[in-house]
């Protein structure tokens, strides 16, 4: 069990799964940078995130912005939608939504699916319950799919969890990996992930000697 204070934001497992150095500098050097996607995608959040607002659905109702803890796996956080369906012959349902501001890839991105399946696993603790899928929107496609949340999924998040932790613990802040990511990513700017990176340093020196 963990306390309080030593609680990891749950978009943290996401951001570290999409980028270790991303996830250190969001989180420990509290470092920002916008850019369209995340505009779009800050927009999304704050149509779906209305903390506490109750909706009613067919065969239901809808909770916005439900705040979500688990103290055996450390994390906190909130949940975009969560639904809860009522019935009578099968019992209550529990559907778990995470909105993104994309297209939609099948099954999404794996940050996307650590993070539900992170936010159902809290969920299932806060209740006592099993949640065995949860789903991802994505507004720009409007496209709604299902995703389980497998033993497999379950493992990395657990995984991604101590991760995160030892991170912020080390309090290092990871070097960069350039890949295809870096194009699209907020904090290019401030990564600056191919000026920084340690190979390319090392070539450029060699260069020098070289020459």
């Amino acid at each position: 069990m963990f306390s309080d204070d030593e609680l990891v934001p749950i978009s943290a497992l996401a951001q570290y799964t999409y980028c270790p150095r991303r996830a250190a500098l969001l989180f420990m050097e509290h470092q920002w940078a916008d850019n369209v996607f995340t505009v779009e995608g800050r927009h999304v959040h704050q149509h779906a995130h209305k903390t506490g607002r109750k909706e009613r659905i067919p065969g239901g109702y809808l909770v916005r912005g439900l705040l979500l803890k688990s103290e055996r796996l450390g994390l906190v956080g909130a949940a975009d939608v969560v639904e809860f369906y009522e019935d009578a012959e099968n019992g209550p349902r529990i559907v778990v939504v995470e909105y993104k501001r994309s297209k939609h890839k099948r099954f999404g991105q794996l940050e996307y699916r650590v993070q539900l399946c992170a936010q159902i696993m809290c969920l299932e603790e806060m209740l006592n319950i099993q949640i065995p899928q949860g789903a991802l929107f994505f507004a720009k496609s409007k496209h709604r799919f299902d995703v389980p949340c497998t033993t497999d999924l379950r493992h990395t998040v657990e995984q991604t969890a101590q991760k995160v932790r030892q991170l912020f613990q080390t309090l290092e802040t990871p070097p960069p990996v350039p890949s295809r990511k870096c194009d699209g990513c907020s904090m290019v700017d401030i990564c600056m992930p191919r000026a920084v990176n340690r190979r390319n340093v090392q070539a450029y020196f060699k260069r020098m000697l070289d020459g």
